[in-house]
């Protein structure tokens, strides 16, 4: 017990836990019964992951191993396997006479300033109606935008209270962004009376009359035809659509009249976008990648700008990229790029770029296929330097043969690099799985670096577990000085962002 308590001593957290270097719990201590509801000498014996959310289990694995090779894990975010998800910090220490048991500490993170990233996520909703289509299960999802309410973060708690009185019994309800709340129901939901109920909830606040309750509802039904990955890819569209642009969003790409309604739109739409594919009607721009020792280029990266038409009047290259992901016209797309980029490149030898495919293709080895031969010619043929950029848009469930394609393209002669690191659950298991070159931090953690002791935390454990395992660490969304001083200071090599150069034409090219 002494070392226990010597190795503890110095630990401002709430639940602390030794374990061996399987993650077998051998001691815990804290504020377990009020996160759990269990007496924390229950739990020796358990493993450590099944403490966490089995989102974070590759992190878990991580930070054991990193815990193992190094003697130590510095902080990383992690959430807690209680109904709530608690966002925690995980650290690790290996006991000084003992290497093989280690102690971890979970605390929670003081934030200077609430952010955007730590109010919600849609990640959870998802993961619920994944499991209720795998089941086999019916029900209804509800997407309810509060706009206008002066207290809106302190309100949260309530306003997802009321909405699951109004959904009904079981119902599961959550805030997924400011503002932005998400229901699943385990049967029909009248939206009207759910929307009706909130507001007279809401009318006894001060300044009621300027609060506005907007709400879409999408049945999981499938009688209608639809197959469960059908189901599947349509609900993370519109999540993501809700995300990103409210109720409104989601009923202009179709779900106002449900998922068959969706379908018949996307439809429309897809024809459109494949001959827009196939006949080039995209732009890419180039934005660039600096070290930031020197601050001179490095590389570029190739962003998609798709030129609207009939079906596609925006120009939003996100939503349109979530949009040819859901449809199934990922690998097309990834390649009509891949082979626009390859030629700017021949136009500018000098220049290096980096180009993203999504992790559909990744597991595709019909995209494989061609894509290894394209980039091997590149390289013999013309000596150029490209660069493959995994995003994280979309999970990846068949890890060997997307673990296949990231090794083959290496082999042909591109650097890899993770995009996005720490927006999804799976980054980590990525990281342990696909052997990159570069791992690209998230934006929103940059954006929030400054004012999040959390966000902070996250990107000196990235650059930590990055170098680890060898790979350069880039970070995104970079437009102060202060963020660049700020990566530096946590040993980020490389930056992009506007304050080095906003997306343009390749140099030295016209494409």
């Amino acid at each position: 017990m002494r070392d226990r308590f010597l190795g503890f001593a110095f630990a401002a957290a709430e639940l602390l836990i030794e374990a061996d270097g399987a993650g077998v719990v051998q001691f815990a201590t804290g504020a377990f019964t009020r996160w759990f509801g269990v007496d924390a000498g229950d739990l020796a014996g358990r493993d450590l992951g099944s403490l966490l959310s089995h989102t974070d289990q590759a992190t878990v694995a991580l930070c054991l191993s990193l815990a193992g090779r190094k003697g130590r894990v510095a902080p990383v975010g992690v959430h807690l396997a209680n109904e709530d998800r608690t966002p925690m910090a995980l650290a690790g220490l290996c006991r000084p006479d003992n290497p093989n048991y280690i102690f971890f500490t979970l605390s929670r993170m003081p934030l200077a300033k609430e952010t955007a990233e730590d109010v919600g996520s849609p990640e959870w909703l998802m993961d619920a109606v994944q499991n209720r289509i795998t089941r086999g299960g019916n029900g209804t999802v509800g997407l309810i935008e509060v706009g206008g309410l002066p207290n809106q973060r302190q309100m949260s708690d309530q306003i997802a209270a009321s909405l699951a009185r109004a959904a009904g019994k079981n119902a599961q309800t959550r805030q997924l962004a400011n503002g932005r709340y998400g229901v699943l129901a385990n049967g029909p939901l009248n939206m009207d009376d759910v929307v009706g109920q909130l507001r007279e909830f809401l009318r006894d606040l001060p300044d009621a009359s300027y609060v506005n309750v907007r709400g879409s509802g999408i049945e999981l039904d499938r009688n209608d035809g639809l197959t469960s990955h059908q189901v599947s890819s349509a609900m993370r569209y519109a999540f993501g659509r809700f995300a990103d642009g409210g109720v409104e969003a989601v009923q202009k790409a179709g779900f106002a009249k449900g998922l068959t309604g969706f379908m018949t739109h996307a439809n429309a739409r897809a024809r459109d976008a494949r001959t827009s594919i196939k006949n080039g009607r995209f732009k890419l721009r180039f934005q660039p990648v600096v070290s930031l020792d020197r601050e001179v280029v490095h590389h570029y990266e190739a962003l998609l700008r798709p030129i609207p038409s009939e079906y596609n009047p925006g120009n939003d290259a996100q939503e349109f990229v979530s949009f040819i992901e859901a449809v199934g016209l990922a690998e097309e797309l990834d390649l009509a790029v891949m082979t626009r980029a390859l030629e700017a490149m021949r136009r500018a030898p000098a220049a290096s770029v980096a180009m993203n495919i999504s992790g559909v293709s990744a597991q595709s080895p019909g995209f494989r296929a061609v894509a290894v031969p394209l980039i091997r010619r590149a390289v013999e043929e013309f000596h150029l330097h490209p660069l493959i950029e995994l995003t994280e848009t979309v999970e990846i469930t068949n890890v060997k043969e997307a673990a296949q394609t990231m090794e083959e393209l290496r082999a042909a002669g591109a650097l890899t690099c993770l995009d996005d690191f720490g927006a999804g659950a799976a980054s980590y298991r990525y990281l342990r799985d696909f052997r990159v070159d570069f791992v690209k931090i998230d934006g929103g953690f940059v954006r929030s670096a400054a004012t999040s002791a959390r966000a902070h935390g996250m990107i000196l454990s990235i650059a930590e577990l990055a170098n680890f395992v060898g790979a350069k660490v880039i970070a995104e969304m970079v437009e102060t000085r202060e963020q660049a001083r700020m990566m530096r200071d946590a040993g980020i090599d490389f930056a992009q962002g506007w304050l080095f150069g906003k997306p343009g034409l390749l140099p030295g090219s016209d494409i």
